[in-house]
């Protein structure tokens, strides 16, 4: 494995680690030793620390005693919240990019504004919806002139 330095070591654990979590690679509950961290990425424990800690910071782990971290478990009530906060951000951003559209372009949003045909079970349904869930949100960005998630900050 290649060594990297520095900030680079830090963002490849980070991506890492965070990548595995939003694929399910890595479950709930399952843990990270920062000692384990730094003897396979050849990194120093104090950079592998950081790369967690800023994971931490965005949700994706949660410090379980100094050194070790877990994935995140979310209770059933923060997933339905979190669901409903973003429902209401995409339906603000929706009207907000309608209301500068043209009639064309909100057309063209709405054909990305349709429910699942079938079971989500299924990876070609699901590939499909969440396609269209990409394309729905590059379009509101798109139309409220957002050409970067930073700008939003």
């Amino acid at each position: 494995m290649d060594v990297f330095n520095g900030e680079q070591d830090n963002e490849r654990v980070f991506l890492d680690i965070r990548f595995g979590v939003l694929k399910g690679e890595y479950l709930p509950g399952e843990f990270f030793d920062r000692s384990d961290l730094a003897d396979a990425y050849g990194i120093t424990p104090r950079t592998a620390t950081e790369a967690c800690a800023a994971l931490e910071a965005e949700g994706y782990l949660e410090l379980l005693r100094p050194g070790r971290f877990a994935v995140r478990r979310w209770s059933v009530e923060e997933v339905e919240d979190l669901f409903d906060i973003r429902a209401s951000v995409d339906g603000l951003a929706a009207g907000r990019a309608a209301g500068r559209a043209s009639r064309s372009e909100v057309k063209f949003l709405r054909r990305f504004v349709k429910p699942p045909l079938g079971a989500l079970e299924d990876i070609g349904e699901f590939d499909r919806v969440s396609f269209e869930n990409i394309m729905f949100h590059q379009e509101i960005r798109r139309l409220l002139k957002i050409r970067s998630l930073r700008k939003m900050e």
